[in-house]
């Protein structure tokens, strides 16, 4: 997998962060295209689990569905005790 992280950077650049989209056949088509030929099907599986890991985090980010480190340590204060 270290041929692939450029590609998530085209990715990212391309997100509108408006409407949140779920990934679209047409951009994992792109990102597939931008592969080397020679790939194992271990990487392909791993290249789209990484991109719908990366799209849903970005939609969690439009929606506002995150949350920020000190709310984060409020949530888990008692379980950190």
């Amino acid at each position: 997998m270290a041929q692939l992280p450029f590609l998530y950077k085209e990715f990212f650049s391309n997100f509108d962060k408006s409407n949140g989209v779920m990934i679209t056949k047409t951009k994992l088509i792109n990102s597939l295209e931008k592969l080397p030929e020679n790939l194992s099907i271990d990487d392909l599986i791993d290249h789209i689990i990484l991109f719908e890991k990366v799209q849903k985090g970005l939609d969690d980010v439009a929606k506002d569905k995150v949350n920020i480190k000190s709310d984060a340590q409020k949530k888990l204060s008692k379980w950190l005790k």
